[in-house]
Protein backbone atom coordinates (compact mmCIF):
# COMPACT_ATOMS: atom_id res chain seq x y z
CA UNK A 1 0.00 0.00 0.00
CA UNK A 2 1.15 3.51 -0.94
CA UNK A 3 2.48 5.30 2.28
CA UNK A 4 0.11 8.25 1.76
CA UNK A 5 -2.91 5.25 0.59
CA UNK A 6 -2.11 4.66 4.52
CA UNK A 7 -2.38 7.86 5.86
CA UNK A 8 -5.36 8.89 4.08
CA UNK A 9 -7.10 5.19 5.24
CA UNK A 10 -6.26 5.54 9.04
CA UNK A 11 -7.06 9.52 9.26
CA UNK A 12 -10.24 8.46 7.31
CA UNK A 13 -10.99 5.53 9.14
CA UNK A 14 -10.27 7.12 13.06
CA UNK A 15 -12.24 10.67 12.00
CA UNK A 16 -15.52 8.35 10.61
CA UNK A 17 -15.22 6.87 14.09
CA UNK A 18 -15.26 9.59 16.22
CA UNK A 19 -17.86 11.61 13.84
CA UNK A 20 -19.99 8.71 14.38
CA UNK A 21 -19.76 8.70 18.47
CA UNK A 22 -20.62 12.45 18.27
CA UNK A 23 -23.45 12.03 15.74
CA UNK A 24 -24.55 8.99 18.28
CA UNK A 25 -23.59 11.35 21.60
CA UNK A 26 -25.70 14.13 19.95
CA UNK A 27 -28.63 12.35 19.10
CA UNK A 28 -29.28 10.59 22.05
CA UNK A 29 -28.97 13.46 24.08
CA UNK A 30 -31.13 15.81 22.18
CA UNK A 31 -34.43 15.35 23.64
CA UNK A 32 -33.27 15.52 26.90
CA UNK A 33 -32.03 19.13 26.43
CA UNK A 34 -28.32 18.58 26.22
CA UNK A 35 -25.18 18.14 24.52
CA UNK A 36 -22.99 15.08 23.20
CA UNK A 37 -20.34 16.60 25.61
CA UNK A 38 -22.64 16.98 28.68
CA UNK A 39 -24.01 13.18 28.24
CA UNK A 40 -20.28 12.59 28.47
CA UNK A 41 -19.75 13.88 31.36
CA UNK A 42 -22.86 12.42 32.99
CA UNK A 43 -21.53 9.15 32.21
CA UNK A 44 -18.23 9.64 33.21
CA UNK A 45 -19.54 10.90 36.72
CA UNK A 46 -22.23 7.96 36.90
CA UNK A 47 -19.17 6.35 36.66
CA UNK A 48 -16.78 7.99 38.76
CA UNK A 49 -18.86 10.75 41.24
CA UNK A 50 -17.38 13.22 42.93
CA UNK A 51 -14.47 14.07 41.17
CA UNK A 52 -12.54 17.60 40.53
CA UNK A 53 -13.13 19.63 37.70
CA UNK A 54 -9.29 19.35 36.83
CA UNK A 55 -9.96 14.95 36.17
CA UNK A 56 -13.41 15.63 34.38
CA UNK A 57 -11.28 17.68 32.07
CA UNK A 58 -8.77 14.78 31.64
CA UNK A 59 -11.21 11.68 32.04
CA UNK A 60 -13.52 13.58 29.06
CA UNK A 61 -10.21 14.45 26.94
CA UNK A 62 -11.46 18.50 27.34
CA UNK A 63 -9.60 21.41 27.68
CA UNK A 64 -10.49 22.68 31.27
CA UNK A 65 -12.84 25.50 30.19
CA UNK A 66 -14.62 23.17 28.46
CA UNK A 67 -15.21 20.82 31.87
CA UNK A 68 -15.96 23.86 33.25
CA UNK A 69 -18.43 25.28 30.76
CA UNK A 70 -20.43 22.22 30.53
CA UNK A 71 -20.50 21.42 34.48
CA UNK A 72 -21.64 24.86 34.72
CA UNK A 73 -24.43 24.11 32.51
CA UNK A 74 -25.75 20.57 33.98
CA UNK A 75 -25.13 22.71 37.93
CA UNK A 76 -27.43 25.39 36.66
CA UNK A 77 -30.16 22.02 35.20
CA UNK A 78 -30.20 20.63 38.59
CA UNK A 79 -27.75 17.45 37.01
CA UNK A 80 -24.83 18.14 39.11
CA UNK A 81 -23.66 19.77 42.09
CA UNK A 82 -20.43 21.07 42.79
CA UNK A 83 -18.97 21.68 45.92
CA UNK A 84 -15.53 22.42 47.19
CA UNK A 85 -13.10 19.55 48.61
CA UNK A 86 -13.09 19.88 52.49
CA UNK A 87 -9.26 18.97 52.30
CA UNK A 88 -8.49 21.51 49.76
CA UNK A 89 -11.22 23.90 49.13
CA UNK A 90 -8.77 25.30 45.97
CA UNK A 91 -10.19 21.57 43.91
CA UNK A 92 -13.79 21.52 43.46
CA UNK A 93 -15.62 18.25 43.39
CA UNK A 94 -18.71 17.28 40.75
CA UNK A 95 -21.63 15.38 41.88
CA UNK A 96 -24.22 13.84 40.14
CA UNK A 97 -27.42 14.37 41.33
CA UNK A 98 -30.49 12.13 42.15
CA UNK A 99 -32.01 13.94 39.26
CA UNK A 100 -28.24 13.53 37.06
CA UNK A 101 -28.62 9.78 37.95
CA UNK A 102 -32.38 9.36 37.02
CA UNK A 103 -31.72 11.24 33.93
CA UNK A 104 -28.18 8.82 32.48
CA UNK A 105 -30.76 5.74 33.73
CA UNK A 106 -33.09 6.90 31.46
CA UNK A 107 -30.68 7.40 28.35
CA UNK A 108 -28.32 4.58 29.10
CA UNK A 109 -30.62 2.11 27.12
CA UNK A 110 -30.19 4.26 24.09
CA UNK A 111 -26.46 4.82 24.27
CA UNK A 112 -26.15 0.36 24.40
CA UNK A 113 -28.44 0.83 21.19
CA UNK A 114 -26.39 3.39 19.23
CA UNK A 115 -24.64 2.66 16.39
CA UNK A 116 -21.26 2.97 17.39
CA UNK A 117 -22.33 0.03 20.25
CA UNK A 118 -23.84 -1.97 17.50
CA UNK A 119 -20.86 -1.71 15.00
CA UNK A 120 -18.53 -3.51 18.03
CA UNK A 121 -20.66 -5.66 19.01
CA UNK A 122 -21.10 -7.02 15.29
CA UNK A 123 -16.97 -6.69 15.25
CA UNK A 124 -17.17 -8.81 18.34
CA UNK A 125 -19.33 -10.94 17.04
CA UNK A 126 -17.36 -11.87 13.77
CA UNK A 127 -14.24 -12.09 15.54
CA UNK A 128 -15.57 -14.37 17.82
CA UNK A 129 -16.09 -16.76 15.12
CA UNK A 130 -12.66 -16.26 14.31
CA UNK A 131 -11.59 -17.01 17.66
CA UNK A 132 -10.32 -13.95 19.23
CA UNK A 133 -12.97 -12.01 20.70
CA UNK A 134 -10.89 -9.10 22.17
CA UNK A 135 -9.03 -8.39 19.42
CA UNK A 136 -11.16 -4.61 19.25
CA UNK A 137 -10.73 -4.32 22.54
CA UNK A 138 -6.98 -4.93 22.92
CA UNK A 139 -6.18 -2.81 19.40
CA UNK A 140 -8.25 0.53 21.11
CA UNK A 141 -6.29 0.41 23.89
CA UNK A 142 -3.38 0.12 21.79
CA UNK A 143 -4.77 2.79 19.97
CA UNK A 144 -5.55 5.01 23.13
CA UNK A 145 -2.29 4.16 24.95
CA UNK A 146 0.15 5.47 21.63
CA UNK A 147 -2.72 8.87 21.08
CA UNK A 148 -4.25 9.76 24.84
CA UNK A 149 -1.25 7.91 26.77
CA UNK A 150 -0.59 5.64 29.44
CA UNK A 151 -1.99 7.68 32.40
CA UNK A 152 -5.66 8.05 30.44
CA UNK A 153 -5.47 4.52 29.57
CA UNK A 154 -4.21 3.25 32.65
CA UNK A 155 -7.52 4.92 34.34
CA UNK A 156 -10.09 3.68 31.18
CA UNK A 157 -9.06 0.25 32.23
CA UNK A 158 -9.42 0.44 35.93
CA UNK A 159 -12.79 2.43 35.76
CA UNK A 160 -14.25 -0.22 33.09
CA UNK A 161 -13.50 -2.95 35.88
CA UNK A 162 -15.90 -1.30 38.49
CA UNK A 163 -18.27 -2.05 36.35
CA UNK A 164 -20.22 -5.17 37.48
CA UNK A 165 -23.44 -6.46 35.88
CA UNK A 166 -26.29 -4.14 36.35
CA UNK A 167 -28.86 -4.45 38.93
CA UNK A 168 -32.60 -3.24 37.76
CA UNK A 169 -33.15 0.23 37.84
CA UNK A 170 -35.36 0.70 41.02
CA UNK A 171 -38.94 1.49 40.13
CA UNK A 172 -39.85 4.46 39.88
CA UNK A 173 -36.50 5.83 37.84
CA UNK A 174 -37.41 4.11 34.47
CA UNK A 175 -39.66 6.43 33.76
CA UNK A 176 -39.18 9.87 34.45
CA UNK A 177 -37.70 10.35 31.20
CA UNK A 178 -39.54 7.38 29.49
CA UNK A 179 -40.93 9.96 26.88
CA UNK A 180 -37.60 10.88 25.51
Amino acid sequence: MHRWAEVHLTFNLIRSLSKSLEEDLRRIARPYHLTGSQLHLLSLLYQEDGISISTVAQRGLWHISSAFHNVMKLEQMGLVRTRSNQEDERVTEVHLTEEGRRLFDAMSQHIEQSRVMQAVRELHRRLAGEGDEQLPVRIGLFLCETLAGREFTQWLIRSSGKWKEEPAIPAGRESIYANH
